[in-house]
């Protein structure tokens, strides 16, 4: 079997790509990336998921002419390496780390909206996307991690107070799961200054100390990429801008300069 790199995209909405296509520039949005391969389960469409596809485009978000992190990821780690990569992604727009995320659930879950739902609909896409990556020959060895969530914990005081807690309790619980003590997890800022999310600052400046605190977090500002229309979401530029800047932490975690 051969070898492959495997990164984890994991989150809310803009882990999920809700980034319509036309906010980009068109000279971007015809890249195609060859070597990167992607499994899925979540918020998409129901054609792109639960089989590996071979190549990223710029419409693979949460609907048809919408896009995400991957986009920019697939196009900074082909334009400087002809490394093929597998990246295997389950995230779910709206959901918090307060409750969908919750790893301590008592019962499995129904549907999305059950305590832990996420959390447990992850484990099961982990282990559906290695078996998928295996059945088409490949032996998949994860590199590590990309986090982007937070924006509805920050709606309520409640969650947000709580939020450095039960992340630093999730990845702890995802290092024990994939049984990856050391996984290398890069933690997108979230950039939201909607006043529907007031508490969005103690949410980033929990994540900035969670990275702190742990030498296997990589914290990934996002004080130079400007925040879309809606105050939530990225447009296209500054999404593609937002996906480069992690496909340079994943470059650097499998050593290519």
């Amino acid at each position: 079997m051969e070898d492959l790199d495997i990164f984890i995209i994991a989150g809310q909405s803009n882990a999920v790509g809700c980034t319509n296509v036309d906010t980009l520039d068109k000279k971007h949005r015809f890249y195609y990336a060859p070597h990167v391969y992607l499994y899925e389960e979540g918020n998409f469409a129901y054609y792109y998921t639960n089989r590996i596809i071979k190549g990223i485009t710029c419409n693979m978000g949460c609907y048809d002419m919408q896009m995400g992190i991957e986009y920019g990821i697939s196009y900074r780690i082909n334009g400087k390496t002809n490394k093929t990569i597998g990246l295997i992604r389950y995230a779910y727009g709206g959901t918090t780390l307060f409750h969908h995320w919750k790893p301590d659930y008592k019962k499995v879950p129904d549907n999305i909206e059950d305590y832990g739902s996420c959390y447990f609909n992850f484990c099961k896409t982990m282990e559906n996307g290695l078996k998928a990556y295996r059945n088409a020959g490949f032996n998949p060895i994860i590199r590590g991690m990309v986090w982007m969530q937070g924006e509805t914990d920050a709606v309520i005081e409640e969650r947000a107070i709580a939020y450095k807690n039960n992340l630093e309790h999730i990845f702890s619980c995802f290092r024990k799961e994939l049984n990856i003590p050391d996984l290398k997890i890069i933690v997108g800022e979230i950039a939201t200054r909607s006043p529907l999310s007031p508490f969005s600052d103690i949410v980033r400046e929990s994540q900035k100390q969670v990275c702190e605190k742990d030498k296997n977090c990589v914290f990934l500002s996002t004080k130079n990429i400007k925040i879309g229309h809606d105050s939530y979401h990225f447009d296209g530029n500054e999404d593609f801008k937002l996906g480069k800047k992690f496909g340079d932490e994943m470059l650097r975690l499998i050593d290519v300069n």
